[in-house]
């Protein structure tokens, strides 16, 4: 951990002598994140991510390696632990969510890491986040209530949380979960940061297995990339908020 931190800080350093695709790359060159390295550098939630979605890739997707026990196992999970301090609440999700994930690893081949078991280990990182372990779902898109897809309904609360659609980017907050619905399985990912630049909206999302590859990925969406990612006519874009 200790190690990545002073890599992140080391990028803010260079940014300034750097092209900005060029500081990007050296994060992940599969995933953009240029426009909030200074938040990855100094956030402490964005800094397990990143060291979190380092260790995810770094598991052989043919293993038969249980994805919670591995994390468990690491030096991330200590640094975690001492995010969350005494919350016994948010230590339970935690825990539970690497449960799921274990679970979870070896069901589909070269797919360890799954959207719904990774947002709940989100939830048990952040209270921010709605923990979605509990629902009775079998894949990400059961998430949505019928009313909502159907176009019935646009906003419907239950039990501490909400499931809404939102029309403009400027509408999503962090501590977002988005569920598409275009697939046959579904997506869900989770909204990590959010900042205004030129007056215009960007966020930073992290996700696993959007390309079917078991990996995690931290990316930026922007105007350009907001229907490709949260869903394009005739598909709504939904989210999951806490109330």
């Amino acid at each position: 951990m200790k190690k990545a931190i002073t890599f992140i800080v080391s990028l803010v350093i260079l940014v300034g002598l750097l092209p900005v695709h060029k500081a990007s790359a050296l994060i992940d060159q599969k995933d953009d994140t240029n426009r909030f390295l200074v938040e990855l550098a100094s956030d402490p939630f964005l800094l397990s991510l990143l060291e979190l979605r380092d260790l995810g890739n770094s598991i052989d997707p043919q293993s038969k390696t249980e994805v919670g026990e591995y994390l468990k196992n690491s030096d991330w999970y200590n640094y975690e632990l001492g995010l969350i301090g005494n919350n016994t609440n948010l230590i339970n999700k935690f825990d539970g969510a690497l449960r799921h994930l274990n679970n979870l690893s070896n069901r589909v081949p070269g797919q360890k890491i799954q959207c719904v078991g990774f947002v709940s280990l989100i939830a048990g990182m952040d209270e921010r986040f709605y923990e979605i372990s509990g629902q009775p779902i079998e894949i990400a898109k059961d998430l949505i209530p019928s009313e909502i897809k159907s176009g019935l309904w646009a906003d419907i609360s239950v039990r501490g949380y909400r499931t809404l659609v939102i029309k403009k980017i400027e509408q999503v907050n962090i501590g977002d979960l988005f569920v598409t619905y275009s697939t046959r399985t579904g997506h869900v990912f989770a909204v990590v940061s959010k900042k205004m630049i030129d007056g215009k909206t960007v966020l930073l999302v992290i996700s696993a297995n959007y390309f079917k590859d078991g990996r995690i990925h931290l990316f930026e969406v922007d105007e350009t990339n907001f229907d490709e990612v949260f869903g394009a006519y005739p598909y709504r874009k939904i989210v999951i908020r806490n109330n």
